[in-house]
């Protein structure tokens, strides 16, 4: 089992164990919590599927709220397959919807079902993180339409972060649920790939800049990793 518990935070773990699955599926976005999970099952596989390369379906939704999510989870994917050459498969899935986000839980949901169903995945991990609970983050709602807090993402650290989808007979596991934008940080500072994630991830949903500094993904993106400096260009 993978498990990573930066030494700052002591009280925030993950433990990851695909080493009885073929294969596996998650949702990567482009964003840094679906890179970090991507990173971890493909770690995981590298100690526990020595002898067997794991499959991974990694599933993207491009949306209204979300129209260029394909091209950094390409860049998510390209690189994890580079790292890890040899221990995993990738197969990148890129289902376009012409609707809001809130549609992709739908989307997600269909997928599961079609490949619990073709026996194609045995397991599906989703990469949402907790809410930033520390009282350093402030969030101030800019005067015009944004991202809100998710409150499903404040999903208590006691509950199972492990279950069967009875109806697919899949593992459904959630690995981050417990930890927070920091600890994705510090994770992947401990492998020395902070600044690079931050060159292929992007938080931030506008449709007119790569980073608008205002809503609430770039909010918790620089509270965790302090800065976007280098992200402040437009869309042309």
């Amino acid at each position: 089992m993978l498990e990573t518990k930066p030494a700052y935070l002591p009280n925030q773990t993950v433990q990851i164990d695909v080493s009885s699955y073929h294969a596996v599926a998650l949702t990567v976005s482009g964003g840094l919590d679906s890179a970090s999970l991507l990173h971890m099952i493909c770690s995981a596989a590298q100690t526990q599927h020595r002898d067997k390369v794991l499959k991974i379906y990694a599933l993207t939704i491009p949306n209204r709220g979300d129209v260029v999510c394909g091209y950094y989870a390409s860049l998510v994917i390209d690189f994890m397959k580079s790292q890890f050459i040899g221990f995993v498969e990738i197969e990148h899935i890129t289902k376009n919807i012409d609707q809001s986000g809130e549609y992709k839980t739908v989307v997600m949901e269909e997928f599961q079902k079609e490949y619990a169903e073709k026996k194609l995945i045995d397991a599906f991990f989703d990469g949402v993180t907790l809410n930033p609970t520390s009282n350093d983050f402030q969030f101030v709602p800019p005067a015009k339409p944004y991202i809100e807090r998710m409150d499903h993402r404040d999903y208590h650290p006691d509950e199972p972060k492990f279950e069967k989808k009875k109806a697919y007979r899949i593992d459904y596991c959630r690995p981050l649920a417990n930890v927070d934008k920091r600890y994705i940080f510090q994770y992947f500072k401990d492998h020395g790939l902070e600044e690079k994630i931050q060159t292929l991830t992007r938080s931030c949903t506008s449709t007119e800049k790569v980073i608008c500094g205002e809503c609430w993904w770039c909010a918790e993106r620089t509270w965790a990793f302090g800065s976007h400096d280098f992200f402040s260009i437009n869309f042309s």
